[in-house]
């Protein structure tokens, strides 16, 4: 399926512009630097401490109830996650504690969105209106909890998820006096418990069906805004079979045994009823029922299972209504059936005041419509799986007429489920209590696996949880702490600002939370999903959304975290292709919005615009290369990087010697005719290079290496302008600065002068949507420490003048890109401790409302550049570091596939150790310059060495320890 080969192939934003109000318990919690929750080791004349040590010591701690969910970004409660599931654990009273849950592939295909897997509900009455204490450990991925209430109740609470299971054990302890009743219920993403047939218990585990594609049905009203009226009349038992032609001993899916009414009855009004949430069966249907209407006027509902999908961003307004479901109705006294927007109709009214069994049998095929038994009206009017395939998505439907299709047409089916271990629990339609005496612990296991995992995910569900034991959740215990010790052991940072220290991990811990190798990637919102409305859908939004957390996981020597980004460039190279057809362009072709295959985004915004969309997701995959130097990496990626090069091969125009870039928005929807915007320059730099090198080292001989040559020598540079001509003549004083474009925009959004000299907190601001100058500088890698002074200087001037420190989008790179061109690196620790006090919750998320899972970015990304940089041709160590702090690292990732380690120590870098883990030239800026340099080189003989550069051939596994003479 299509799904199995998008997971195999390798094994954002709430744009509003206006001040967030953020609740005054970001400011009320234990995170001041030096506080309880962010205590670490002061920087010793030793080396830094092991980073599982460090995190031992980073807490996220919430004094209160955690509300801010159902939300359609991210919630404010404490985090869980295993690169699958996600959890947070929110609440509305401290008697009341719902454990939000969400997968990273939980996404509907005929909603275009990510949805919610479900929730557990543990209400504990006797605690209402009481104290409320939640900790989120990140060292041990752990969130452990405390309530008490007035007259001497108290629960603490322990919880965990475990990988690869799906697991999250919660353990109950009654800490107070007295009896404590609990009891737990299970909601689907909706927040209902299903409907009849969805749940279930088997063996004391109670157990609800989940999809990201449920519908909620009625019988005898519309849903889905259809434009329809109550049934007049009576409608008897409704029955759903999985099967086109079911046989007369089978079950029905569903079943809704309505009592048939007598005519007086039926007479005084409608017959009504709310089925709830069901999935429909998709490969094949039969529904049958018998109804006895008492008008033809307008048209009335029989039955409803529809919901509408409208785009949320459609160029130019008029955003379309898309019916998707299944619904059976009487319109004008005739009966019909619409499975999506295929619409069957029987020719002959219905007879009123009679009693008429009608069956609507789908068959992978086509649809039937029958009255009496008999087949009044057939379609075949699906669309081909070429056509849902394909590369637009104005065809995406749920049933597409083709059995030959890998998929169903519909999200994954999932199997929410709970069981209690330690008391005897007591299950009713759902709803489990158990009573807990002073001391008394009880463990909650909550199991959410779907087709993704296995076929057989209700009997895995099932087997798992019966045969959980205390002692074997130990053991996974255990083994999870394991992991996370070698997760944090990758690397080390010590800073003295132990709130900016504690935000770099904890924004790791997150992104580890979202993301994991096997697994679909996290868009928008990771898999902390609580509501069936993300903002943006939670896609993957290719204008620097998507591509910002792995800026993180390079440098940091976190390279798996993304594995699995690469995955859906690759799978949507077919409708790339599709796409720069239909638009008369070579190569590949993205638009901005895409989403795990085989659906489509339900952001109706396409490319805004922008030519750059697959060029930005480019950018990762080139600086994972650079980093790397992985062969393997490097012919997996290469069809991609290829393909997005075969389109500006073709695309870019040459007029007088210099290839140009035109009607190209540097900013979405910015200007339709831009030419040459500041990104597109930089990122196509890095992109031909990254070509010719991959071509060189993997030997290939691409015939289209010659072109790339071309390109690159008569590629149009970057815009640099005067200032004047750019923000107007105040304050400028002739300073050059990164133009948005050559022609066309000058620069998207305020240029916020209140800063300019005052780094003070001046609240959230909206600059750009995304993309701006400063991405030429990081990204882009387009200017650095060792670029011609006139490029590092515009590149200054450009971080000067923006001063967006304070932005709903932009962060995730304005922050590194002004460590990379060597600004005051006070101001900008000064900035990054205020982003963090004004524009975080108590669980290390920022909310900025321009996005969520890229802002995992802004601090250890930011840190990494201020310690080490390596994009140019050499590594410079604390190159825009404040030299009166004390700071070190341990195996930071630099370009090349070094592991360097240093120290700062009294205004001077102490020691500098390098591993070379692929071989290769190793260049280092002379950590002291003017002075000579010992080297050792592995464990041979130290020598003594000079020089502004330092350089060496190193094989794999060579380690170089430089101090000064």
């Amino acid at each position: 399926m299509l799904y199995g080969n998008y997971l195999t192939a390798k094994s954002l934003m709430v744009r509003s512009f206006c001040v967030i109000a953020l609740p005054s318990v970001i400011l009320a919690v234990n995170l001041l630097a030096g506080g309880p929750a962010f205590v670490a080791a002061a920087i010793t004349g030793n080396p830094p401490p092991s980073t599982w040590n460090i995190v031992q010591h980073i807490s996220g701690v919430r004094t209160q109830v955690p509300t801010h969910a159902p939300a359609n970004n991210f919630p404010d409660g404490a985090l869980l996650g295993n690169g699958s599931l996600g959890v947070a654990i929110q609440g509305r009273n401290t008697d009341h504690i719902s454990l939000f849950l969400g997968r990273e592939d939980f996404w509907s295909l005929f909603r275009g969105r990510i949805m919610p897997f479900g929730r557990v509900v543990l209400s504990i009455p006797a605690l209402h209106d009481g104290s409320y204490k939640t900790v989120e450990r990140i060292g041990r991925a752990e969130v452990t909890g405390h309530f008490t209430s007035h007259d001497g109740h108290a629960l603490r609470f322990k919880a965990w998820v475990a990988k690869p299971q799906n697991l999250l054990v919660v353990k109950l302890r009654n800490a107070g006096q007295g009896t404590l009743k609990i009891s737990s219920a299970l909601l689907d993403g909706w927040g209902t418990p299903g409907s009849k047939g969805m749940g279930g218990n088997t063996g004391g585990i109670s157990w609800l069906k989940v999809s990201p594609d449920t519908v909620q049905a009625r019988i005898g009203q519309p849903t889905g805004r259809e434009n329809s009226k109550h049934f007049s009349g009576s409608i008897e038992n409704l029955r759903i079979y999985a099967s086109a032609a079911p046989r007369h001993t089978a079950k029905p899916r569903f079943s809704f045994l309505i009592q048939r009414s007598d005519s007086k009855s039926a007479a005084a009004g409608p017959t009504s009823f709310d089925c709830g949430f069901l999935r429909l069966p998709q490969r094949a249907f039969d529904i049958q029922t018998s109804v006895n209407p008492k008008s033809a006027a307008g048209t009335q509902a029989i039955f409803s299972a529809m919901t509408t999908k409208r785009w949320t961003h459609w160029p130019g307004g008029g955003q379309p209504r898309i019916p998707y479901g299944f619904s059976l109705s009487l319109a004008n006294g005739k009966v019909t059936a619409m499975l999506n927007r295929v619409r069957i109709i029987d020719p002959q009214p219905l007879p009123l005041n009679a009693w008429s069994q009608l069956a609507v049998r789908y068959n992978g095929r086509s649809l039937g419509l029958y009255v009496g038994g008999k087949l009044v009206a057939t379609s075949r009017a699906f669309p081909t799986t070429a056509q849902v395939a394909g590369p637009v998505w104005d065809w995406n439907a749920i049933h597409p007429g083709d059995s030959q299709l890998a998929f169903d047409g519909c999200g994954p089916k999932g199997l929410l489920a709970v069981r209690i271990i330690g008391q005897i629990a007591r299950v009713n339609k759902g709803v489990g209590t158990i009573s807990l005496g002073a001391g008394e612990s009880a463990t909650v296991l909550i199991s959410a696996l779907d087709d993704h995992d296995t076929l057989h995910y209700r009997a895995a569900t099932l087997r798992l949880l019966g045969q959980m034991r205390l002692e074997s959740l130990s053991v996974l215990r255990h083994k999870e702490l394991m992991w996370w010790k070698h997760f944090w052991n990758k690397s080390t940072v010590e800073i003295p600002d132990k709130r900016i220290e504690a935000f770099y991990y904890g924004s790791l811990y997150l992104f580890a939370c979202c993301s994991a190798p096997g697994h679909i990637a996290p868009g928008l919102w990771g898999n902390f999903i609580t509501s069936p409305w993300m903002a943006w859908n939670g896609d993957y939004t290719l204008d620097y959304n998507y591509e910002a957390p792995c800026w993180a996981a390079y440098p940091t020597n976190h390279i798996g975290l993304a594995d699995n980004y690469d995955l859906p460039l690759l799978a949507w190279m077919a409708r790339g292709r599709g796409l720069a057809k239909l638009r008369g362009f070579k190569g590949l072709y993205y638009h901005c919005h895409l989403s795990p295959p085989p659906g489509w985004s339900a952001d109706g915004a396409r490319a805004l615009q922008q030519k750059s969309d697959a060029l930005f997701g480019a950018v990762d995959c080139l600086m994972r290369w650079r980093y790397t130097r992985s062969p393997q990496y490097a012919r997996m990626i290469y069809p991609f990087l290829r393909g997005t090069a075969a389109f500006w091969d073709h695309y870019l125009v040459l007029k007088n010697g210099v290839y140009v870039d035109e009607n190209d928005a540097a900013d979405e929807l910015s200007h339709a005719h831009d030419e040459n915007p500041a990104t597109s320059i930089a990122f196509l730099r890095m992109l031909y290079a990254g070509l010719l090198d991959m071509n060189r080292t993997l030997q290939l001989r691409d015939p289209a290496a010659t072109t790339w040559r071309r390109i690159l020598r008569h590629l149009a540079p970057l815009p640099i302008f005067p200032a004047a001509k750019v923000f107007g003549p105040a304050g400028m004083h002739n300073k050059l600065v990164i133009r948005y474009t050559q022609k066309g925009t000058a620069w998207s959004g305020p240029v916020i002068r209140s800063h300019w000299g005052h780094p003070g907190w001046h609240g959230i601001h909206g600059s750009s949507a995304g993309m701006n100058p400063s991405q030429a500088i990081f990204p882009g890698w387009a200017i650095g420490l060792e670029s011609s002074p006139r490029l590092l200087k515009a590149g200054l001037n450009t971080v000067q003048i923006f001063q967006i420190w304070y932005d709903y989008n932009n962060d995730s790179s304005y922050y590194p890109a002004a460590a990379c061109v060597g600004y005051n690196p006070d101001k900008i620790l000064h900035h990054l401790h205020t982003l963090i006090d004004h524009c975080s919750y108590p669980n290390f998320v920022f909310q900025m409302g321009g996005g969520g899972t890229e802002n995992f970015a802004i601090v250890p990304t930011t840190i990494c550049a201020m310690f080490l940089q390596s994009y140019q041709h050499d590594i410079h160590i604390f190159p825009d570091w404040p030299r009166n702090q004390d700071a070190a690292f341990r195996n930071l990732l630099a370009c090349g596939d070094f592991l360097v380690s240093s120290r700062l120590k009294a205004g001077q870098i102490d020691f500098v150790n390098i591993v070379s883990q692929r071989g290769g030239i190793c260049r280092v800026a002379n950590p002291w310059p003017g002075k000579s340099v010992l080297v050792r080189l592995n464990n041979g003989p130290t020598r003594q060495i000079s020089g502004k550069v330092l350089q060496w051939t190193t094989r794999k596994g060579s380690m170089l320890r430089l101090r000064a003479q």
